[in-house]
């Protein structure tokens, strides 16, 4: 599942240059949305990042990322700092992918690195990602601004797992979990109700 088609809102990116971002080309805008397909042949579903610059805006990200003329490297990421390029293991093995529609994990072992190992996701990030590193909740970054990533550190093996788990999406279960259990009650109380006695 790998990302081959992106909307970006014009709104959100404001005065950054879309024009010649590395791999991609815009082929709509409607309504202030603009539409980008990928020009390079996609990858695997899990990359792993060989070297990084953080930033810590998504529009300093956006903006560095569409004033990039190689499709690979470095990859940016949105965290906490913004920071020079910092390389990172590419030499983990990577065994046991699983992708689904709001899943994705995979086993990686860092166990011959000397340096921390970026996982790249390649599916769009929205608000509502979540990750954990071998079921531990874990700060997730987004790789060129776009897709979820997870960091490893030397010496580990890991399960990393990226989960799309909105607060509305659980908000939104619980409240019509509540309104089905009301309904329930409701009928049981007016079946008996009913019945002659």
């Amino acid at each position: 599942m790998s990302v081959n088609g992106l909307v970006l809102y014009r709104r959100v990116l404001r005065d950054i240059h879309l024009d010649g971002i590395a791999g991609w080309r815009q082929v709509h805008e409607s309504g202030g949305e603009l539409l980008f397909h990928r020009i390079t042949p996609a990858g695997d579903s899990v990359r792993l990042a060989d070297e990084v610059r953080e930033f810590a805006s998504a529009s300093r990200a956006l903006d560095k990322l569409s004033r990039r003329k190689v499709a690979s490297t470095p990859w940016m990421i949105v965290g906490a700092r913004d920071s020079s390029v910092e390389p990172r293991c590419t030499t983990a093995t990577i065994s046991n992918v699983h992708i689904e529609r709001l899943r994705a994990s995979v086993d990686v072992d860092t166990s011959h690195c000397a340096i921390a190992t970026l996982v790249v996701f390649t599916r769009p990030w929205y608000p509502g990602y979540v990750a954990r590193l071998n079921d531990v909740v874990t700060p997730l970054l987004r790789a060129d601004a776009l897709m979820p990533a997870v960091e490893v550190k030397p010496g580990a093996r890991a399960t990393v797992e990226v989960l799309y788990r909105p607060k509305s999406l659980v908000i939104g279960s619980a409240i019509t979990a509540l309104a089905a259990l009301m309904l329930a009650a409701a009928w049981l109380m007016l079946r008996d109700r009913r019945l002659p006695r």
